[in-house]
């Protein structure tokens, strides 16, 4: 059969089809060819590009416009109260002589106190320098090393004799132990302000602030409303052990440290000996759920110096021998 006979022969079958190609919906038709089957769509070659898609678009959508900026945190409100308002209201008012700028922390941050208030810091009323135009001044190169955040409460001491949060109450009773501290309501809040009081500690042991020490060992022992457990006193042992060489910022000072402090040893200082204290009494526990913890610390350099974990054995021994060889020592691991 020749091509003409057969594309008649298509022909004359399609007129069948009329009816059922009227039912049809759709409005588009092709044309009749004998090579494609009827019924079967054509299929047209597209030309592609051989490059992979543009993605400036695509960046261009996902990347935020310059004009756009993402929501930056607040900073956190400092709070002052009302007896430092009153304490920065009086110095406003003395002369520049007698308004002192300390410089601290990396960025130097600015402040000022009285100088009078210096008596309570002999390292730092050593190091005062005075300039013309701008009144007396302190700066110094290990002042630069303090957390400026830090400090903030040995300049609200230098102030006002007290540092915030301040103890409010005594749930107990007056003469009776553990005492809240303001705003302090969970567990973490005391394990945070403790450690953070450990710092201002070593601050105030460096700059000879004995009376500072005091008020902050009394916050830290007879405050714990919320106990601190013993990773958190592991974690103030590493904060209080592991401080700078003492006597360090008193050399630098060019002052000398007081017959009483120069007699009395590292080892008496009363922070470390509520601490090892603590912690022999709770050895058990610490050494089968801290292990590790206890260790890192007992074997820091200046930790093991100042004789840490030394210290919390011999101690443990010592109330074991005052128990007497026929006693049999019972502890609970909590």
């Amino acid at each position: 059969m020749t091509a003409s006979q057969r594309k008649r022969h298509f022909e004359e079958e399609l007129m069948f089809y009329s009816d059922d190609s009227s039912r049809d919906n759709s409005s588009d038709h092709q044309t009749f060819s004998p090579e494609l089957r009827a019924g079967a769509k054509r299929w047209e070659r597209r030309q592609t590009s051989a490059r992979p898609p543009s993605t400036s678009l695509t960046l261009t959508r996902i990347m935020p416009s310059s004009s756009f900026e993402l929501p930056r945190r607040k900073a956190a409100t400092k709070v002052k109260t009302e007896e430092e308002v009153k304490a920065q209201a009086c110095l406003q008012e003395r002369p520049l002589s007698e308004r002192v700028k300390i410089y601290v922390g990396p960025k130097n941050a600015v402040f000022t106190v009285g100088l009078q208030d210096l008596d309570k810091s002999p390292v730092l009323k050593s190091m005062v320098q005075q300039d013309a135009t701008e009144g007396p001044y302190i700066m110094h190169p290990e002042l630069a090393k303090i957390n400026a955040e830090h400090f903030q409460s040995v300049f609200q001491y230098l102030l006002m004799d007290e540092y915030v949060p301040a103890i409010i109450s005594n749930p107990k009773g007056p003469d009776q132990l553990p005492k809240q501290l303001d705003a302090l309501t969970t567990a973490e809040d005391y394990r945070k302000e403790a450690l953070r009081a450990g710092h201002v500690y070593v601050i105030a042991k460096a700059l000879g602030m004995t009376s500072l020490q005091y008020l902050i060992l009394r916050k830290i022992t007879d405050a714990q409303y919320q106990p601190y457990g013993i990773k958190c006193q592991l974690d103030l042992a590493m904060i209080v052990f592991s401080r700078p060489e003492e006597g360090e910022l008193l050399k630098r000072g060019k002052i000398k440290a007081d017959a009483d402090d120069a007699d009395r040893g590292e080892s008496e200082d009363a922070l470390e000996v509520w601490l090892v204290e603590s912690l022999k009494d709770k050895l058990q526990p610490v050494l089968i759920q801290h292990a590790p913890l206890f260790f890192q610390v007992a074997n820091h350099g200046a930790c093991a110096k100042r004789g840490f974990g030394t210290r919390i054995f011999r101690r443990k021994v010592e109330d074991w021998e005052k128990l007497g060889g026929d006693v049999v020592a019972i502890e609970d691991d909590e």
